[in-house]
This record gives structure tokens, C-alpha cells and sequence, in this order.
């Protein structure tokens, strides 16, 4: 009996240190219903800057079990399903930052290019962890 409540005593004492911390675990996947365009611009130039981390998607709920998924975001806002909306006037110059936050993961992505695309080679990127 001592020893069980010296276990469960020294395991409350533990436990601040044993749970992730919040900033530890991913925020909430936002959904994003396209209504407003990501990133600025001014001049014909669009700036964007986006990162692809890990958030915690619900799909069925709040209430429903969920799972961490790689999402995009805008720096600084909310992981979103489907990613921030790029949406400029045609001919407009964009500047793009992408960073990738996914831990041990290198992102491919796709459609990132000037149209038309001179070479099929030019349509893919491929980003490692940082």
C-alpha cells in the first residue's frame, strides 16, 4: 500500500513534465472556405509567405477522434484544409516563401510555375525539412 501511494504521488508530481505542452502539439486545422485571398499585394506584386506544418484535423467534429495532418498556412495564422487560396489578377508577379515545418518530411509540390510551363521538369519543387 506504501509503495502504490509513493508511486501514484511521485507520478502526479511528474506529470506537468510528462504531458506535451501545448506548444508541443498542433493547433486545430481551420477550414478555409476560399473567401479571401492569401498573401498581399500591392504594385502587381503578390508577397506570400506559407509554411507546411503539421495540425490537428477534425474532419467529423470537435468532438470526433481527429489525427495530425500536414496543412498549410499563411506564417503566423492557422493551418487551413484546402490551403490558402493564391488568387491574383493574371500577369501579376508573385513572391513566394515556402518553408516546410513538417518534421522528417520533404514536400513536393506541384503548379508553383509561370504559365504556360516550358518544361515538365519546371512544375515540380521539392523542400526538406527545416
Amino acid at each position: 500500500m506504501y509503495l502504490r501511494s509513493l508511486a501514484a504521488l511521485l507520478l502526479l508530481l511528474l506529470a506537468p513534465w510528462l504531458r506535451p505542452s501545448a506548444h508541443d502539439r498542433p493547433q486545430r486545422v481551420r477550414v478555409n472556405d476560399n473567401h479571401r485571398a492569401a498573401g498581399t499585394v500591392r504594385d502587381g506584386l503578390l508577397t506570400l509567405h506559407l509554411e507546411a506544418r503539421l495540425g490537428a484535423w477534425h474532419p467529423d467534429g470537435d468532438s470526433a477522434l481527429g489525427a495530425d495532418v500536414p496543412a498549410f498556412a499563411e506564417v503566423g495564422k492557422p493551418t487551413e484544409i484546402p490551403g490558402p487560396l493564391i488568387r491574383v489578377p493574371a500577369g501579376t508577379d508573385v513572391a513566394l516563401t515556402l518553408r516546410n515545418a513538417v518534421p522528417n518530411a520533404v514536400l513536393t509540390v506541384h503548379g508553383l510555375h509561370a504559365r504556360p510551363l516550358t518544361t515538365p521538369a519546371a512544375d515540380t519543387l521539392q523542400i526538406a525539412w527545416a
